[in-house]
């Protein structure tokens, strides 16, 4: 992953860590803005929250960072690696699973024999909201044994569809866009911490000159534009009224 002038003079390039739940609506908005802003370059790295954010404090070059978790942006502000933040959207959790499943409530998937995939919890923030909810529901334990980690939403959705598992824990978000899987429950929110996205920049002490400094502020800005918001909630994401996360 490479940040920074790339060589020619007056191109920028900006390098973004995002939640892997994000990657559809966020290439659009590569798309957008590159078209009105050509020499200004946005690169991806994408991934479970905690992964990525472990990267940055290992000092992976990361100019902005998108969390699907508001406990990755915390860690960061402890290390000192985080600058000011945004809270800008949420999500739901939902129960898949494969498109041709009689299961239709919690109660039939906790008594079947089969497999639950969700994301890795602390590694992936939709499987450790997955798990905090089943154990608040008190179900948690009825899946021992028969719990199988995915290294990210993708992942869950993939060993769902291919009927590996019988049911999987996603973003609701995940789900809008591929019509490999169905949605069997909606989990009611109330069993888990809110699923917040944030949106912060990383403090970067070996960088970077103006000029990137300014492309990375315009492609921030750039990203809770309303137009760009409406595009999220495209995507299946609620935009949130925008909480301003500040590094006192």
């Amino acid at each position: 992953m490479l940040a920074g002038c790339n060589g020619k003079t007056g191109e920028v390039n900006i390098t973004i860590s995002a939640a892997s739940s994000m990657m559809d609506s966020l290439w659009e908005v590569k798309e957008k803005f590159e078209k009105t802003n050509p020499d200004i370059h946005i690169y991806y790295n994408f991934g479970g929250s905690g992964s990525l954010r472990r990267q940055i404090d290992q000092g992976a070059p990361i100019d902005l960072f998108i969390s699907a978790s508001k406990k990755e942006y915390t860690n960061l502000l402890e290390s000192k690696k985080a600058l000011d933040g945004d809270a800008f959207l949420a999500n739901t959790l939902v129960v898949v699973t494969p498109k041709d499943s009689t299961n239709s409530t919690i109660e039939e998937l906790t008594l079947s024999n089969g497999k639950l995939a969700i994301g890795t919890p602390g590694a992936v923030p939709a499987g450790t909201y997955a798990k905090e909810a089943l154990e608040n529901m008190g179900i948690w334990e009825e899946f021992a044994g028969r719990t199988v980690y995915a290294k990210d939403a993708r992942h869950v959705l993939t060993l769902v569809a291919e009927g590996s598992v019988q049911a999987g824990i996603v973003y609701a978000s995940d789900v809008l866009k591929t019509d490999d899987v169905k949605i069997a429950v909606e989990i009611d929110p109330q069993y888990h911490r809110p699923i917040e996205y944030i949106l912060m920049k990383i403090e970067r002490h070996n960088r970077i000159n103006q000029q990137e400094q300014q492309a990375i502020n315009q492609f921030y800005n750039f990203l809770l534009t309303d137009s760009n918001l409406d595009l999220f909630e495209k995507y299946g994401f609620i935009v949130v009224a925008k909480e301003k996360l500040v590094n006192d």
